[in-house]
């Protein structure tokens, strides 16, 4: 038998969804509201080079989150690759699936097996407006929360800077939290019902 030509194969060997924000992290269940970075590991396990190549991201089979460059991958090599996912209106089970080489820039020995896909869980949140991103009607702070100051600190918003991120702080000023009160950042009224627990 004469071996055929030497030839790489990409391969999705392995993927993870980290949050961004919010108490949590890798393979924490993100809620909704939370940036989550979607990886992807690619993997050449054919026994020739592979060119540069792109990485496809969809979302439940219908939204692309995005198409990632990728670098040229040795025989054996891996890289991570990952694509930001807003998790804002999205509540329940959902899936992305990753596709390597998606635009067939490698010959590869297989071209059957590029995909890999990741199922997460985004649990409801039932505080409004978590990452303080959506401003209300007149652009002075985020919607539905109410910043009180006091003698003793400053609650502000940022709207946003050269990233595009937006936060809420809290300054002291020295003054005395005892007399004057602590400065405050609260939500709007969270309805809870009977047994129901909150995190």
């Amino acid at each position: 038998d004469i071996p055929g030509p030497a030839e790489p194969d990409l391969v999705v060997s392995d993927m993870t969804a980290t949050q961004n924000t919010g108490v949590g992290g890798k393979n924490k269940q993100p809620r909704e509201g939370d940036k989550v970075t979607i990886s992807a590991t690619i993997t050449n396990g054919g026994d020739d080079a592979a060119p540069a190549t792109k990485t496809e991201f969809v979302l439940d089979g219908t939204t692309l989150l995005g198409l990632v460059d990728t670098r040229a991958l040795g025989a054996g090599d891996s890289v991570t690759v990952s694509v930001l996912l807003d998790t804002r209106g999205m509540q329940g089970e959902h899936t992305v699936r990753a596709t390597a080489d998606k635009l067939d820039a490698a010959d590869e020995s297989s071209e059957t097996n590029n995909g890999g896909q990741l199922t997460f869980t985004v649990k409801g949140n039932k505080v409004s407006n978590p990452s303080f991103e959506q401003s209300n009607a007149d652009g002075t702070q985020p919607a539905s929360w109410s910043a009180a100051s006091t003698e003793a600190g400053t609650a502000s918003w940022s709207d946003g800077g050269s990233d595009g991120s937006k936060s809420v702080s809290i300054t002291g000023t020295g003054g005395s939290a005892l007399l004057g009160g602590p400065p405050t950042w609260t939500s709007d009224p969270i309805a809870v019902t009977a047994g129901e627990t909150l995190d």
